[in-house]
């Protein structure tokens, strides 16, 4: 069939929703339906799509949109269409939609999380805080099809392991009554970010061009807006702002205390989100430039999975006879070859990561060490082994391993302390 499966799936579409009353509440279960049916990873190819999109005289009306690189539409309906959106580097946040529909993959494969979200304190439409928690993690491959359902009845995330991945989308337009489209940062943070309106939207550019040019009156600035607003929005908005250009720095915990000082435990909640919000996002710089999928793999999976047993339970879904101590292991050797953890691992270290895997006290891991490597004098070395324990667990990157996972708690793990 070829590229005609996007017209044969389109018409499909178009018919059945016609007949339900174009209403919107249907629209998931008629996209998935004809996905299923029309399987397009079974009919077409990405080098297909190319040259259809390349020499085709009649694209269908194409607009750019934030996802995909580049999204390209492949049906154009009334209140619908189907995109092809074409995967690289990017990554999504953790997001919902308002939109509704169902997605399946053309070819790659992609790291799929879903997630929850239980609010306990609203600022505003824009800003919630509450609690943001993994429900499920697969691998989706080509032919996998998952609905898209509008709202919050759909957080979920997408990290892309093959380049390029291809996800095919049939969706509506808009669906009314769902209003803004929020990405979650963990463990707090629910919040839109389109761009901000004005005279926001000006001050914070400011803050940036004081940053830029006259760092002392940037933090001079800072401190002022800091000690005379009352809203909790524009007080997220110049913390996140402003750890985007300061890092997780002596001046921006003074930031952090400043606002404290008016804003109690919110500011504690939302700066915890802000740090592992740029923790992901250092990491997704990163994964962009890792070529193999056994290394995009689990840099996806330490990404976004919360703790080590989320990590182990998508390992034993994925390798049922792989120790996933093992696995882990071996991972972070070859992202560490890779360049991708800022972190030499040798022999000796990958032992003392195995044993902080264990929650072995240091005493353990000294002898165990020492076990392993008799000619290596490891208790005369026994502050350097202590250098090394300390380095790989304050690794930002392998920080969910030390941590419990969702359904525990969220402390680090006894001993990874």
């Amino acid at each position: 069939m070829g590229m005609d499966v996007f017209t044969a799936m389109g018409d499909a579409v178009a018919r059945r929703w016609d007949d339900a009353g174009t209403d919107e509440r249907v629209f998931a279960a008629i996209a998935e339906e004809v996905l299923v049916e029309h399987a397009p990873h079974a009919e077409t190819s990405f080098v297909e799509l190319c040259e259809w999109a390349l020499f085709s005289s009649s694209l269908p009306p194409q607009r750019q949109r934030p996802f995909g690189q580049p999204p390209v539409n492949m049906y154009v309906g009334a209140g619908f269409y189907i995109e092809a959106n074409v995967w690289t580097n990017s990554a999504t946040s953790i997001h919902h939609h308002g939109f509704s529909g169902a997605f399946c993959l053309l070819t790659g494969q992609s790291l799929h999380t879903r997630h929850q979200f239980d609010e306990d304190d609203r600022v505003n439409s824009r800003l919630q805080l509450g609690r943001v928690s993994i429900v499920d993690a697969e691998i989706l491959v080509p032919g996998q099809v998952r609905r898209i359902d509008s709202g919050n009845r759909l957080i979920h995330c997408v990290l892309h392991l093959e380049r390029p991945s291809v996800s095919v989308v049939i969706r509506t337009n808009h669906d009314m009554g769902y209003g803004l489209q929020l990405d979650y940062v963990p463990p707090f943070v629910a919040v839109d970010n389109a761009p901000e309106g004005e005279p926001l939207r000006t001050r914070l550019e400011l803050i940036d061009a004081l940053a830029v040019s006259a760092p002392e009156q940037h933090l001079t600035m800072l401190k002022r807006l800091l000690s005379a607003t009352h809203n909790r929005y524009v007080v997220y908005r110049l913390l996140a702002r402003s750890f985007r250009r300061l890092g997780d720095t002596p001046t921006w915990a003074e930031l952090e205390a400043l606002a404290t000082v008016r804003h109690g435990a919110f500011v504690s909640r939302v700066a915890a989100s802000i740090r592992e919000g740029e923790r992901q996002e250092a990491l997704i710089a990163r994964r962009s430039r890792l070529t193999d999928a056994r290394t995009r793999l689990p840099m996806a999976m330490l990404t976004v999975l919360p703790g080590r047993s989320d990590i182990e339970r998508l390992i034993r879904r994925r390798h049922p006879t792989v120790d996933p101590e093992d696995w882990i292991v071996d991972a972070v050797a070859q992202l560490a070859e890779a360049g991708a953890l800022e972190l030499k691992m040798t022999p000796i270290s990958l032992t003392i990561l195995r044993c902080l895997l264990r929650n072995f006290p240091f005493a353990e891991t000294l002898a165990f060490v020492a076990e392993r490597f008799p000619g290596a004098e490891i208790r005369e070395r026994a502050a350097e082994v202590e250098r090394a324990r300390s380095k790989i667990r304050c690794c930002p990157a392998l920080r969910p391993l030390f941590v419990a996972g969702s359904g525990e708690d969220d402390s680090p793990l006894e001993g990874a302390s």
